[in-house]
């Protein structure tokens, strides 16, 4: 794990500057991640708060023998389709359950991904190099989602205020 932590670090795969903006009203999401609670948490909240986001879903092993060569191909597939951005997720598990996360096939397939990457791999203090070489980490599922849904939100919010501006610029110009 360190040496794979100080090998990407010096190829600068973590820095700020080579990751990617998120866009702040993404219309399509691909969701890599297994069947589960994860998947349910992340597709459940942004249907609830943003109904009208599109999420294709990319089912992958996430654990396990050769999970990262899963995880890796699922994101290469993400990267093709015509999505806003990918959203790498699964729920909680022992230290070697999410070890996959850490290698060196999904760093990779994070970095050269045409689109942004946001993860939420296991809990709220797990931590892993798939979160440090992603555009954006988050620490469950849920947030992800929350996150994605802020932006159509404040946009919402905004659409309304300049809706009763321009009614009170209309009235006050026919009265």
């Amino acid at each position: 794990y360190e040496r794979l932590k100080e090998k990407f670090r010096a190829e600068g795969l973590f820095e700020e500057e080579r990751k990617r903006a998120v866009p702040e009203l993404p219309r399509r999401v691909a969701l890599i991640s297994a069947r589960g609670k994860a998947r349910e948490d992340f597709a459940g909240t942004l249907e609830r708060r943003t109904p009208f986001v599109d999420v294709t879903f990319l089912e992958t092993q996430v654990q396990g023998l050769g999970a990262e060569i899963e995880i890796a191909s699922a994101i290469d597939r993400a990267s093709r389709l015509d999505v806003d951005v990918i959203v790498l997720t699964r729920g909680g598990g022992s230290y070697e359950d999410l070890f996959p996360f850490n290698l060196e096939p999904v760093v990779r397939a994070i970095v050269r991904s045409r689109h942004p990457v946001l993860t939420a791999i296991g809990h709220s203090g797990d931590h892993h190099l798939a979160d440090d070489a992603s555009d954006r980490s988050f620490g469950t599922p849920s947030l992800v989602a929350e996150h994605i849904a802020q932006g159509w939100l404040a946009a919402s919010r905004r659409v309304r205020e300049a809706e009763r501006a321009l009614a009170r610029a209309v009235q006050s110009i026919v009265l």
